[in-house]
């Protein structure tokens, strides 16, 4: 496994697979501040403003898939997508980014890949 560097900025989630659980948190109608639940106030509030809810999800979840590598927490994107799971129920097969992309077997390789390699599990 190739270890990056603590402090490194990464992106967990490729822009498909983000733009894909954008889609399907809008299409479900998840509602923001649930979302956010668990994600501290000072990094809440560092994540720019939309005009409406899905302009808002959009930033959010781009903010949010900014990783700087610490020691630290789980990151960010990670609580999003748990509360994203437990808000949707029904409709939380849709949210899966590997289902919501339909992606082929060597694409989810890959996104696991990138994952195990961002300290991710």
């Amino acid at each position: 496994m190739v270890q990056q560097p603590l402090g490194k900025i990464v992106r967990l989630l490729d822009e498909e697979t983000l733009r894909a659980v954008h889609r399907a948190a809008v299409a479900v109608g998840l509602n923001r501040e649930a979302l956010l639940a668990g994600i501290d106030n000072s990094f809440r509030a560092s994540i720019p403003e939309g005009a409406n809810l899905a302009a808002k999800l959009l930033l959010d979840l781009n903010h949010l898939n900014e990783v700087v590598l610490t020691d630290a927490n789980e990151p960010h994107i990670l609580t999003w997508l748990k509360n994203a799971e437990a808000l949707a129920r029904g409709s939380v097969r849709c949210l899966h980014p590997r289902v919501a992309t339909g992606a082929t077997r060597p694409q989810q390789r890959r996104l696991a890949r990138q994952r195990r390699e961002a300290g991710v599990r």
